[in-house]
């Protein structure tokens, strides 16, 4: 049997969360790069109407930015997470650096909750986020933030139970966002949507 990247990832990484307990029998939808108040709103209200919970991966300056949006998520019953302050590429960047621009975005982001951006960090970098994050990955990711994506085509009849998916929260995708989101909901009835807990 071929093993996933996820498999060997877990050899290196021990206890990142590639997917969750498929026991669950849902989807675990996630949204990165927010908060914003031209996006996130339109998101929630779809969520709301299909009764779903989802979890959202927060940079700080956003979440400084426009905390009342982030008060919004929380109210509604949904999870954060901290996404770093700046969307800082941990392979390019020193552990030094990199933990301190996390800790900034604490100042905001009240979370347990990691996920590196582009799902890059370095070894020096994983040893420290454990001591106070659960680090999340994802299953599947879609290129909504991309201008050529195209939602109606997007393939979703891969998706099972425990698959945590990676959306994103902002202006310029949520053109794609919103169509494939709804598609997502209607199209997996079977399943529930529920936010990963911190």
């Amino acid at each position: 049997m071929k093993k996933s990247l996820a498999t060997y990832a877990n050899k290196i990484f021990p206890g990142i969360k590639f997917s969750m307990d498929p026991a669950d029998k849902s989807l675990y939808i996630t949204f990165d790069d927010g908060p914003h108040p031209e996006s996130t709103p339109r998101i929630l209200e779809l969520l709301s109407r299909h009764e779903a919970r989802a979890s959202f991966f927060c940079l700080g300056r956003n979440a400084e930015k426009y905390p009342q949006v982030l008060d919004t998520i929380i109210a509604a019953g949904h999870s954060i997470g901290n996404h770093t302050f700046s969307h800082l590429n941990g392979w390019l960047t020193s552990t030094g650096k990199y933990m301190a621009d996390i800790e900034k975005a604490s100042e905001s982001i009240d979370s347990r909750l990691f996920r590196p951006p582009y799902g890059r960090i370095t070894p020096f970098q994983y040893l420290q986020l454990r001591k106070k994050f659960d680090i999340i990955m994802w299953t599947r990711q879609f290129a909504d933030y991309n201008p050529r994506f195209n939602p109606v085509k997007a393939k979703l009849y891969s998706l099972k139970a425990g698959d945590i998916i990676v959306m994103h929260d902002t202006p310029d995708a949520i053109s794609r966002t919103i169509p494939l989101l709804n598609r997502l909901l209607i199209e997996n009835t079977d399943l529930g949507f529920i936010q990963i807990s911190d």
